[in-house]
This record gives structure tokens, C-alpha cells and sequence, in this order.
């Protein structure tokens, strides 16, 4: 029995990635320097998506908001284990509880 090692993410998860960094992690996040990244900004970029809606207009889900954590988490963890900071600012953020239906 053959087992394929996986080494990285797959194609769709990169093109979510992608989306999300030019979407709103850039927007929102770009101007702080990583260093200086705190809990506050990560929260403030959700509270800002929250209220001004997805980039398409249309409102964003609570399963759209997990997916873009993931990707701030991930991003950040890297950031991380290169020794970049200390610790994950998007660690403590807080999203809407529910399902993935819209947020408002």
C-alpha cells in the first residue's frame, strides 16, 4: 500500500489564501509592521469585515470569517516558527458564533 506524503497545501487552499491576503489581510493588515501586530489589529480587521460586508457586496458568512482566520492564524504561525515574532496576534481573536449563514 502506497501512502502520498503531503507537504503542503493543496491547490483550492491556495487559491483561498490568496484571495483572503488580497481580499483583507492586506487592505487591513499591510500598514502595521509584523512586529508590531497586536490582538486589537486582527480583531479590528474582523470588526471592519463584519461591518462593511465581503468584498463582493454581499454579507460575509461566519464560515467566511473562520476561513480568513485560518489563513491570518496560519500566516502568523509561520511567522512564528521563523522566529519573526514572539507569538500568533490572531491567536485571541473573537468571531460571531453561528452557522455559515450571514452575519447581519
Amino acid at each position: 500500500m502506497r501512502l502520498d506524503i503531503r507537504l503542503g497545501p493543496g491547490e483550492s487552499t491556495l487559491r483561498g489564501y490568496r484571495q483572503h491576503i488580497h481580499a483583507y489581510l492586506i487592505p487591513y493588515l499591510g500598514g502595521h509592521l509584523l512586529k508590531e501586530l497586536t490582538n486589537a489589529h486582527v480583531q479590528a480587521m474582523f470588526t471592519a469585515i463584519i461591518r462593511t460586508c465581503g468584498c463582493a457586496g454581499l454579507p460575509v458568512t461566519a464560515g467566511t470569517l473562520r476561513r480568513i482566520h485560518a489563513t491570518v492564524r496560519a500566516a502568523l504561525n509561520a511567522a512564528v516558527r521563523r522566529g519573526l515574532i514572539d507569538r500568533n496576534p490572531a491567536r485571541y481573536v473573537e468571531l460571531p458564533h453561528g452557522r455559515s449563514g450571514p452575519t447581519h
